[in-house]
C-alpha cells in the first residue's frame, strides 16, 4: 500500500463519517474538482 493508497483510505473514511452525520458540504467541495466526464461516468448507465 502507498502513502496515496493511506490517505485515499483515511478520506473514504471521513467520508463514511460525514454522511452518517449527514454532513455533505465537504463532499461537494471534493467533487467540484472532479471533471464532469468522470462524475458522468461514476454513475449507472441508464437502461
Amino acid at each position: 500500500m502507498t502513502s496515496n493508497d493511506s490517505l485515499i483510505d483515511q478520506v473514504i473514511n471521513q467520508i463514511l463519517v460525514d454522511i452518517q452525520s449527514g454532513d455533505y458540504t465537504a463532499i461537494e467541495e471534493l467533487l467540484k474538482y472532479i471533471p464532469d466526464n468522470i462524475l458522468v461516468s461514476y454513475l449507472p448507465e441508464e437502461d
